[in-house]
């Protein structure tokens, strides 16, 4: 908690104990949440998702058609083409 409410201080808001959470689950949405909310002009979101299992549900959540296979991007065909040995991720 000392960790989250360091990068809260220094963002301006308002500190969280532990008392706020009845569940563990809910600590961990919210630090995921925060992680979010922490790297979002870095363009992190995708792969913090990705990391957290969270990726397809949150975009299903979202009402948008995600199925697993969108956690891989697909390759580039000239990559595929220069080399042999590379196969495409499945479904693309």
């Amino acid at each position: 908690m000392d960790l989250i409410n360091e990068v809260r201080t220094r963002a301006g808001v308002a500190s969280l104990s532990l008392a706020g959470f009845a569940f563990a689950q809910e600590l961990r949405d919210h630090i995921l949440q925060e992680r979010l909310w922490e790297f979002w002009f870095e363009s992190k979101e995708r792969e913090v998702l990705i990391r957290h299992n969270k990726f397809v549900s949150n975009a299903q959540a979202r009402g948008v058609a995600a199925q697993n296979f969108h956690r891989l991007f697909p390759l580039l065909q000239n990559e595929i083409d220069a080399n042999p040995n590379i196969e495409q991720n499945p479904d693309y």
